[in-house]
């Protein structure tokens, strides 16, 4: 995948980027985490213009907290299996029930 390459050149070229990349930071005992975007991901391959604010970052973030066994949830127009989730139903999910609970 491009993005994955350019990540790991862009920290081969610049090891300090590792250190304050939230890509490196995440970890399994990090607090649940609610990713929710108003618009879809690009398919891949589509030129996009801020690629650290939109959708199609936050499919790599949430690839790589699942990679690490953090709580992640992420939201987008294109999940529909979760259409009626919202942040005030996901904040009571997780302070009431625990992060147990998915």
């Amino acid at each position: 995948y491009p993005l994955r390459r350019q990540r790991q050149m862009c920290i081969r070229d610049r090891p300090w980027i590792a250190e304050y990349s939230p890509d490196a930071q995440v970890s399994q005992d990090d607090p649940p985490l609610m990713l929710h975007y108003r618009r879809a991901p690009e398919p891949p391959g589509q030129p996009v213009k801020d690629t650290s604010h939109t959708a199609n970052y936050g499919v790599k973030f949430a690839e790589r907290c699942q990679e690490v066994g953090m709580d992640c949830l992420f939201l987008h127009p294109d999940v529909t299996e979760l259409k009626d989730h919202s942040v005030e139903k996901y904040l009571i999910q997780k302070l009431s029930h625990g992060t147990d609970s998915k």
